[in-house]
């Protein structure tokens, strides 16, 4: 499912995308294996983030990264955390632009 979605995503079929990822979301849950629920939080924050919808985009990493913390996969915590520095950035970026364009 997942890679479905990321499928959709490069074809900027965003709904699509995010509604595969939360398919595959709910089926790894049900699995309930963290690594697997941390991955699909994380590919699906990005999906939102590409639309920029950075709050929900946060909130999905921020939750991927309790998890990650959480699992025998601590090593993938630099991975989650510098996939919201550059959220973070992204919605900077679009503030910052958004206000030059109020501007002009």
């Amino acid at each position: 499912m997942n890679q479905i979605a990321n499928v959709y995503k490069l074809q900027s079929k965003y709904a699509d995308s995010i509604a595969y990822h939360q398919k595959a979301l709910k089926i790894r849950q049900e699995i309930n294996v963290p690594v697997s629920i941390a991955t699909s939080l994380s590919d699906l924050g990005l999906v939102y983030a590409e639309v920029g919808q950075y709050a929900k985009a946060l909130e999905l990493h921020q939750q991927a990264l309790m998890i990650n913390q959480n699992s025998v996969f601590a090593l993938r915590k630099p991975v989650f955390l510098a996939i919201l520095a550059q959220i973070i950035v992204n919605k900077v970026n679009s503030i910052k632009h958004s206000s030059t364009i109020n501007r002009a």
